[in-house]
């Protein structure tokens, strides 16, 4: 009975995995140090750092400082208003100039990475209503790591900008970062068994793909690492499981129905 059961539920073919790998420690990160030009309010200021793309659209708040006074950042209050509380991290005013590092995983508010490509990170603080400083400096996001000291390093009487550090994702997989799964599916009620490696993968999904590349089917997996989903009613013959996590991995394997 014990063989009977195993060959009904072997009757999925598996096969080899592609695997595309997936982002590692992908960052952005800038140092900072703001000095006083004794404004209304000094030594309190209010300070903004956040990312727009080459065209100048904004694409994600790092931080605010002093979310309450925002209206005297006139660049970042341009901003649609709605995406000023949505993402990023809001503080409380700060009270003094001490050195700050301002870190970005290089997603967007829906959490997706973006492209490749040049981006800007944007810095702006005051101390009072009717003054502020601004600036931006373009850094490049790629496949390579880097540290550059930007130019020039002091923007103003007020901003000193030591580094700017970019950490470029990685495709090598570590022992403890590699996933495998396995699916065992059953013709006779459409169940497909998925084990996989959940402690690595934020947000997997899966989905059924025709050879076509055409996704027939797609579900959020509960990230349990496994799990028995009804598949759709699919006419016999070839398709694609493939497995993918917020982070960019995918990998894939080929299902007889």
């Amino acid at each position: 009975m014990k063989t009977l059961a195993l060959k009904k539920v072997l009757v999925g073919l598996l096969f080899a995995s592609l695997s595309t790998g997936f982002a590692i420690a992908q960052s952005l990160s800038m140092s900072v140090t703001t000095k006083t030009y004794y404004g209304s309010y000094t030594p309190k200021h209010v300070l903004a750092c956040w990312v727009t793309n080459s065209a100048g659209i904004y694409i994600y708040n790092i931080r605010m400082y002093g979310y309450s006074y925002y209206s005297y950042l006139t660049n970042w209050t341009s901003l649609n208003s709605s995406t000023k509380t949505t993402d990023g991290t809001t503080s409380a005013t700060l009270t003094s100039h001490s050195p700050l590092t301002f870190t970005w995983n290089c997603k967007n508010t829906s959490s997706v990475i973006v492209p490749d490509g040049t981006y800007y990170l944007n810095l702006e603080f005051t101390e009072q209503s009717g003054t502020k400083q601004y600036v931006k400096y373009p850094f490049t996001k790629g496949t390579t790591t880097y540290t550059t000291v930007p130019t020039p390093v002091t923007a103003n009487a007020y901003y000193t900008v030591p580094s700017i550090t970019y950490t470029a994702p990685t495709s090598a997989l570590t022992a403890a970062q590699t996933t495998t799964f396995d699916v065992l599916y059953s013709r006779t009620d459409r169940n497909l068994q998925l084990v996989y490696d959940a402690t690595n993968h934020i947000d997997p999904e899966l989905q059924l793909v025709n050879l076509k590349g055409q996704t027939l089917y797609k579900t959020h997996l509960k990230g349990s690492g496994n799990e028995t989903i009804q598949m759709p009613d699919c006419a016999p013959g070839m398709y694609m499981i493939r497995l993918t996590d917020k982070e960019g991995w995918s990998q894939t394997r080929k299902l007889l129905i």
